[in-house]
C-alpha cells in the first residue's frame, strides 16, 4: 500500500513581520520546486498591515494561520512489530531492532500477550553490570543464550537449561589451583588444557565454556556426558552437581 508523504509546514517566529511570511512562503516554494517532500507556507500570527500590501501587490495568497504544532495522534506512524520471545539473547534483541530498525520491541508469551517491552536503553544498561561476575545466574541465563552471543555450540549437556546458580570464573592459572577457586555451579572459562578441564569438572562446575574454537579430547565431553548421565538417570554420581548439567561449549570468540 502506498503511503502518501507527509506535508511539511514552513512557519516563521510568532507576530510575524513582512520578512518572517515571505521567508516562509520563498522557502515552501524553492523545497518544492527541488521536488524532495510537499511544503507548505504558514503564518504564527496575524497579517500585518505591511505584509498585507505586499502579498496583494505580487497576487500572493495568504499562508493559513495555525496555533500549535504540536504532535498530535494522526501524525504519529504507528508501524506493526511481531513480539519477541523473553527467552531470547540481547544479543539476539538488539540484531532484531537493527535489522527491523527500531528501538522498542515488545515482548509476548506464547499466546501473543504482551509481557513487557524491552528498549535500547535496557540494552546498554545490561552493559553496565559487566563486573558483576553473577550477573549470568541472576538473570537466569539459558545456556543456548550464552553459545549464540559467543557464537559457539555446545556438545554436550542440554542447551535449553539455565545457568541460575554460581559465578563466572576464568580459569587462567595452574590446573593444580583452579579447584581452590572454582566452586560448585561455577561457569569456568578455559582453554584448550585436558588437565584444567578435567580439574574444571571434578569441581563441579555447571558450565565449561573452551575458548578460541580449541577442540574438546573427547575423554572430557564423555567426562561431561557421564556426569550428565549419571545425575538424571541413576541418581548417582561420585561428584554430586546439585541438580545441573554438565554443558562444554566451545567458542571461537574467546
Amino acid at each position: 500500500m502506498n503511503i502518501e508523504p507527509k506535508k511539511v509546514w514552513v512557519v516563521g517566529h510568532k507576530n510575524p513581520d513582512t520578512d518572517s511570511i515571505c521567508a516562509a512562503i520563498s522557502y515552501a516554494y524553492l523545497k518544492n520546486q527541488l521536488g524532495e517532500r510537499q511544503y507548505v507556507p504558514k503564518r504564527a500570527g496575524a497579517i500585518s498591515e505591511e505584509t498585507r500590501y505586499v502579498l496583494d501587490y505580487f497576487k500572493v495568497e495568504d499562508p493559513k494561520l495555525i496555533t500549535d504544532v504540536g504532535a498530535q495522534l494522526k501524525d504519529i506512524s504507528i508501524r506493526k512489530t511481531a513480539g519477541i520471545s523473553s527467552q531470547i539473547s540481547l544479543k539476539k534483541a538488539w540484531e532484531t531492532m537493527k535489522k527491523l530498525d527500531v528501538v522498542t520491541l515488545p515482548v509476548t508469551n506464547r499466546l501473543g500477550k504482551l509481557e513487557g517491552v524491552i528498549v535500547t536503553k535496557d540494552i546498554a544498561t545490561s552493559y553496565m553490570d559487566v563486573y558483576d561476575n553473577r550477573v549470568l545466574s541472576k538473570a537466569r541465563t539459558q545456556y543456548k543464550n550464552i553459545a549464540e552471543t559467543l557464537d559457539g555450540n555446545i556438545i554436550a549437556g542440554n542447551e535449553h537449561a539455565y545457568f541460575i546458580r554460581g559465578k563466572v570464573v576464568v580459569g587462567a592459572s595452574d590446573p593444580a589451583y583452579l579447584s581452590e577457586y572454582i566452586e560448585a555451579d561455577d561457569m569456568v572459562i578455559l582453554g584448550p588444557q585436558k588437565e584444567a578441564q578435567i580439574r574444571a569438572l571434578e569441581s563441579n562446575a555447571s558450565c565449561i565454556i573452551v575458548g578460541r574454537g580449541f577442540e574438546v579430547d573427547p575423554e572430557v565431553v564423555q567426562m561431561a556426558n557421564k556426569k550428565t548421565v549419571s545425575l538424571s538417570q541413576h541418581h548417582t554420581t561420585h561428584f554430586p552437581l546439585q541438580g545441573s548439567s554438565i554443558r562444554v561449549c566451545r567458542s571461537k570468540n574467546l
